[in-house]
This record gives structure tokens, C-alpha cells and sequence, in this order.
């Protein structure tokens, strides 16, 4: 049985933030992208980390469900040294990565991330420092809400 279209947009997310890498134009490679509560390993940093906080139903049109993903990304990178400036790249990596992947020849919704999206948003950033192991980790907290839909009677089913 295929995912939850929910399900399936946390993975193109995924997919998009793996993407982060100076090869590709960004200012800095992420060394890997996890799902939930899972730390990265120090020696795998910088990481993000994707949450989903909230699914809200917004409405119903024409046999489709219409819900906006609240998501969260955070960011690590070690230590606290040039914090600033790293984490406001990173933060705008990740905002790249994601409205590029949504954007399509400089207008709105020609990809929608494989046509999983009918809206992305970035809504805040917070940048934070945090210890683990008594090692100092710090990173920003990025949230952006997708708007999604499936049918109203199938969660599994896209338009």
C-alpha cells in the first residue's frame, strides 16, 4: 500500500533538503536529512532534522480534502564559533532549497513538488544552541506549513 500523501510530502521535503550541497549552489553541504526526534551524529554535522507539528483540515472543493502541514526543520551545526553568520546561511539554504523546488521557470506552481503541493510557506526561524554530551550544538529551528490535498474519502489517494 503507497504512504499517506501527508507521509509522501515529509519525504519530498526530505528529498529536497538532501539536496543542500555546494555542488548545487548552496553555501554549505548538509551531511544527512532525518524524520522525527532522531540526533545527529556530530560528526554528520550540519543536519536537519523534519517534524510535522500539525495537520489541519482547511476545507473541502470538488471531492478533495484540502490540509495545511505545519513542518518543522532543525538545523544543527557544531559548536558556537562564526555562530551567526552559519546559521543564517543555513536557514537560507534551506528556504532556497524549498521555494526553488516549488517554483518553476519564475512562477508559482508549475512543480509543486511533484504535484504533492498546492502551497509552501515559510513561516518563522529560531536560532537556538543546545548541549549534548556535554559538547555544544547549535542550529536554527525553521517552520514552513505545505498545503496539501487528497481525496476527501482517501487519505492515500492524489489528486
Amino acid at each position: 500500500m503507497p504512504d499517506p500523501i501527508s507521509l509522501q510530502v515529509v519525504n519530498k521535503a526530505k528529498e529536497i533538503l538532501e539536496t543542500i550541497t555546494v555542488a548545487n549552489g548552496y553555501t554549505q553541504d548538509v551531511q544527512q536529512v532525518l524524520l522525527l526526534d532522531e540526533i545527529p551524529e556530530e560528526a554528520l554535522l550540519p543536519a536537519i532534522m523534519l517534524a510535522t507539528t500539525a495537520d489541519r483540515y482547511t476545507e473541502e472543493q470538488g471531492g478533495w480534502q484540502h490540509n495545511a502541514m505545519f513542518v518543522t526543520a532543525i538545523a544543527y551545526q557544531e559548536g558556537w564559533w562564526d555562530l551567526l553568520p552559519r546559521i543564517h546561511r543555513l536557514y537560507s539554504d534551506m528556504y532556497k532549497a524549498l521555494i526553488l523546488a516549488f517554483v518553476s521557470s519564475g512562477s508559482w506552481g508549475a512543480d509543486h513538488w511533484d504535484g504533492l503541493a498546492v502551497n509552501y510557506r515559510p513561516a518563522v526561524n529560531y536560532p537556538f544552541t543546545d548541549f549534548r554530551n556535554s559538547e555544544q550544538v547549535s542550529g536554527v529551528q525553521f517552520d514552513f506549513v505545505v498545503q496539501y490535498r487528497h481525496d476527501e474519502l482517501d487519505p492515500y489517494a492524489a489528486p
